[in-house]
């Protein structure tokens, strides 16, 4: 005897993934970057997402760096004030909340670098290439 093992999508879902809109101008911003998930390594960092101190200590003496699941980095572009922005996302229930990323932020995660602050190992000339500009990079 055959079983049908066959999946039915459920045509109901939203496919327009997360409404996030811009704190400046309130128009949705789309996604620009993969999601950079942050680790904390203080109990402070810790007692920023709301775990008490006790827990937050025993949590560091078990593993040197605790993951971040509802905290991550993300570059977004606004439509409304044409630019774009790296946030830190924060899902508290069904919302996010977007913070401007600070050079904190990108200490807590792994695999990104600052992009306010340029690699020095980078010469003027591809610097000036990669940005499509005649002018020597200041």
């Amino acid at each position: 005897m055959e079983k049908n093992y066959s999946h039915k999508r459920n045509r109901t879902r939203s496919k327009k993934g997360r409404m996030i809109k811009c704190p400046e101008c309130m128009t949705l911003m789309e996604r620009v970057s993969q999601k950079h998930n942050l680790h904390a390594t203080t109990v402070e960092q810790l007692k920023d997402q709301g775990i008490a101190r006790r827990n937050a200590r025993l949590l560091l003496l078990q593993q040197t760096a605790v993951s971040l699941s509802s905290t991550w980095l993300e570059a977004f572009w606004c439509n409304g004030c044409q630019n774009s922005n790296w946030f830190v996302v924060t899902k508290v229930d069904k919302e996010y909340h977007l913070i401007e990323a600070e050079l904190k932020n990108w200490k807590q995660s792994n695999g990104t670098l600052d992009p306010n602050h340029l690699n020095p190992s980078v010469s003027q000339f591809t610097l000036k290439n990669s940005k499509g500009t005649t002018q020597p990079y200041q």
